[in-house]
């Protein structure tokens, strides 16, 4: 249907409908983040320390996102940011997989 009508819009070339869906990728996020840290002040696992840290970074990146469709005009910082905060995000995951599950103090 796009390629047959060029006048059908895609959703991710509406910036209200990008800020909300960026803004509720952050608040689940935020939300997930609060109830590792909560799983990690209970058990005190390592591995539940850097999945706080990986869901913070991705959390972050979805800030950046949707302050960088807020203001308009990206500039480079925008542009990369939620870039590098999602690989770094990504890495914090798989090493919290490869994390020991010793009890930190």
């Amino acid at each position: 249907m796009v390629v047959a009508v060029p006048a059908v819009d895609f959703a991710y070339r509406r910036p209200t409908l990008h800020v909300a869906l960026e803004t509720s990728a952050f608040l689940i996020a935020l939300l997930a983040c609060f109830l590792v840290l909560g799983r990690f002040l209970r058990s005190g696992r390592a591995s539940d320390l850097v999945l706080v840290c990986a869901l913070a970074a991705l959390s972050g990146a979805n800030l950046v996102a949707t302050a960088a469709a807020v203001a308009g005009s990206p500039s480079r910082f925008e542009t990369w940011a939620p870039v590098g905060a999602r690989v770094l995000g990504s890495a914090l995951f798989a090493a919290a997989a490869l994390a020991p599950a010793r009890r930190l103090r």
